[in-house]
C-alpha cells in the first residue's frame, strides 16, 4: 500500500530565457551603453542597470509544487491549488 505525503514543499526555479533574463540583458546594454556620457551617464546607467536587474530577477522566479509540479502563485501559498496538499 503506498502512502501518500501529506504535506509539501514549494520548489523555487528560474527561468533560464524569457521576459525577465530580457530585462536583465536590456539593463547591462543600457549600463555599458552609458559610458560614452562619462560620469554622470555612468552613474544614472548604474542605477538604471540595477533596477532592471532586480525587476528582471523577480519576474523569473517561479514557484511549484514540488509534489504535483503545478504553478504555484507566490511562496505564502498554505495549500496547493491542483493536488490540495499543504504546503510549507
Amino acid at each position: 500500500m503506498k502512502v501518500l505525503a501529506v504535506t509539501g514543499k514549494i520548489r523555487k526555479e528560474t527561468e533560464k530565457a524569457g521576459v525577465g533574463r530580457l530585462s536583465r540583458v536590456v539593463g547591462s546594454v543600457i549600463f555599458l551603453g552609458s559610458f560614452g556620457a562619462f560620469p554622470i551617464g555612468t552613474a544614472v546607467g548604474g542605477v538604471i542597470m540595477i533596477s532592471l536587474f532586480i525587476i528582471g530577477n523577480r519576474m523569473a522566479t517561479k514557484y511549484y509544487c514540488d509534489s504535483c509540479g503545478s504553478p504555484v502563485d507566490n511562496k505564502r501559498v498554505k495549500v496547493c491549488p491542483v493536488c490540495k496538499i499543504s504546503l510549507k
